[in-house]
């Protein structure tokens, strides 16, 4: 290869916005947190509450759900954990109350399609 076809190399490199299914960084902070939201949520003992997470976009939020609901299920207690997300940023230009319960029902009749509102 010459000179001038070497100034015409490009590389590109595609970060995928994809959340990690386990932490990638060497300290380990998205996996101590993962873990310790499915402790908090294991302490809830079949109250209902509902869990919040706020950060800057790449932040790791959704890592961390993804993290915690993996390690909600991987204990054999017998209890299944459903863990529902609403994307804000994703749906800021619609109306918030209608959006989220638009994708409540979406998910909820994905996840129990054999529940139905009449029994």
């Amino acid at each position: 290869m010459n000179k001038a076809t070497e100034k015409n190399i490009v590389k590109r490199q595609i970060l995928w916005d994809n959340p990690a299914e386990a932490d990638a960084f060497s300290g380990g902070g998205h996996e101590r947190t993962a873990k310790a939201l499915a402790r908090t949520i294991r302490d809830f003992d079949k109250s209902d509450r509902s869990i919040g997470l706020e950060g800057r976009w790449g932040s790791g939020k959704s890592s961390i759900v993804k993290m915690s609901t993996k390690e909600l299920n991987a204990e054999k207690t017998g209890i299944k954990f459903h863990v529902f997300e609403f994307d804000l940023w994703a749906n800021q230009t619609t109306h918030f109350r209608r959006a989220f319960l638009e994708s409540l029902l979406k998910w909820a009749a994905t996840k129990f399609p054999t529940k139905n509102s009449s029994s």
